[in-house]
């Protein structure tokens, strides 16, 4: 309709949700859902009563834009947006013209993140103008006009009671057509009352925008929106039987992110009796989880996804009951088993360990000498002798030093490993002697005993021989 600038009218953005039936029913909508507009020259925001929508700010290029109060212009229960989301009337609405010197208006409204899937939006009051829309997505890349979901044309004079905006008897028949091509909304062109279309974007938006050109006289058009509220409610239960009080339930989102109030805090309920609720959600997929109370654990029936075109009851969360740690016995069930019996030696060998032939060795004194054990064993370990050093090499063989100047017999006890891995021990005897010179030792008469080096460490041992067996030293 072609109005003057002192004239009120109305067009509408209204908010639908997939899977909802917008006919007539007996039970008029919840029509909480209605945006509110907080306008500021030409711009401003749009907020939505509803949890899980998100809040949006708008720039226009209108001469003039403004807030209706919804009494003289709106949408009943009859229409499409009324069937669905309740009467807009007492609801505002948003008024907008074109730019000054009746050029082309442009209205941008900026969502803070993408809306739910399914949400719609109506254009009132179309008839001498057009309107032109466009949308991004989540990614921010234009949305096809396919998606941007065009619905139907209607009027909303033929609601009863008919709005006080429509003037004349009607009929009211004057609906704008749509124009898939060019993605706009096109009046007849001649001035009526309550031609209106709707929209239902059948993808995420993050941004919607109109642009409003006239046909002929100075028009206007108005915009609404609304989305469908629902509720989550259901009970929380234990596997064990026990009921599960005190317990506080999380509203998640599709990806199991909390979702947030307006006041970016998490959403949750608390329940004494085992029921909970989630009321004045938009529609779309949620999920709830409960948190464990006492003596109970999360368990896999905690969190249940739902998906919520409408009310949804019903909605069941089971905690599993935790085991209870057993009580400490203060008497054993049976005597204990009695200490086993030392064994007579002192160390006791593994009755799994071999014992290797014994052999022997020679060397030196002052010389180490290089032990190669029997049998193709390989040295693991060897006790220290009495009378040297032993070390056990990377290749499996031994070496043994004796003490300096020791001259004797030594032993060195081992522990070593055959070639399947068994476990062997065995002895090894070294002789340690006097280093050959070759000085030639020469028979020498001695009288008397006496003691003779001859050479370098050579030792020599003389008996004293008397030919007088009557001497007392005689031998």
């Amino acid at each position: 309709m072609i109005r003057c600038v002192r004239t009120v009218a109305v067009a509408a953005v209204a908010v639908a949700i997939p899977g909802i039936s917008i006919g007539t029913s007996a039970a008029a909508p919840d029509s909480s859902g209605y945006g509110e507009w907080d306008v500021e020259g030409q711009a401003g925001s749009l907020s939505t009563p509803l949890t899980g929508f998100p809040a949006a700010g708008f720039e226009t290029t209108s001469s003039s834009a403004r807030t209706g109060s919804g009494g003289a212009a709106f949408l009943g229960d009859s229409t499409p947006f009324g069937a669905a989301h309740g009467s807009s009337q007492g609801k505002e609405y948003l008024l907008l013209r074109t730019a000054r010197g009746g050029a082309p208006s442009d209205t941008t409204i900026t969502f803070d993140s993408p809306t739910p899937v399914g949400w719609g939006f109506a254009l009132g009051d179309v008839d001498a103008d057009t309107v032109t829309v466009s949308a991004t997505g989540a990614d921010g890349a234009p949305v096809a006009a396919a998606d941007l979901g065009w619905q139907e044309s209607f009027n909303y004079c033929e609601n009863s009671p008919a709005p006080s905006t429509c003037t004349g008897s009607g009929p009211f028949t004057d609906v704008p057509r749509w124009d898939p091509e060019s993605a706009t909304l096109i009046g007849n062109g001649a001035d009526t009352s309550g031609a209106a279309g709707w929209f239902r974007p059948t993808v995420p938006i993050s941004s919607v925008t109109l642009t409003f050109a006239v046909q002929s006289g100075i028009p206007v058009y108005q915009l609404w929106t609304a989305a469908l509220p629902v509720e989550i409610a259901g009970t929380v239960g234990t596997d064990c039987g026990d009921p599960a009080p005190d317990t506080t339930v999380r509203l998640l989102d599709a990806d199991g992110e909390p979702v947030l109030d307006a006041e970016g805090a998490p959403v949750t309920t608390t329940t004494s009796d085992g029921a909970y609720a989630f009321p004045g959600l938009v529609a779309g997929t949620y999920q709830v989880a409960a948190d464990p109370a006492d003596g109970t654990e999360a368990g896999p029936s905690a969190t249940q996804p739902v998906e919520a075109t409408e009310d949804t009851s019903g909605v069941a969360l089971t905690l599993t009951c935790a085991t209870p740690e057993p009580e400490p016995t203060t008497e054993p069930t049976s005597p204990p088993a009695p200490e086993p019996e030392p064994s007579p030696t002192s160390e006791p060998t593994s009755p799994t360990t071999d014992e290797a032939p014994p052999i022997s060795v020679s060397t030196e004194a002052n010389t180490p000498v290089t032990i190669t054990l029997p049998d193709e064993l390989s040295a693991t370990h060897a006790d220290d002798p009495a009378n040297g050093s032993v070390t056990v090499n990377s290749d499996g063989t031994l070496t043994y030093t004796p003490d300096q100047d020791f001259l004797g017999q030594d032993t060195v006890r081992y522990t070593a490993k055959d070639p399947s891995g068994a476990t062997v021990t065995g002895t090894v005897t070294v002789t340690t002697g006097l280093a050959a010179t070759g000085t030639n030792v020469l028979p020498i008469a001695l009288t008397g005993g006496a003691l003779l080096v001859v050479g370098t460490g050579a030792l020599l041992l003389a008996r004293r021989t008397r030919q007088d067996p009557h001497h007392p030293d005689a031998e």
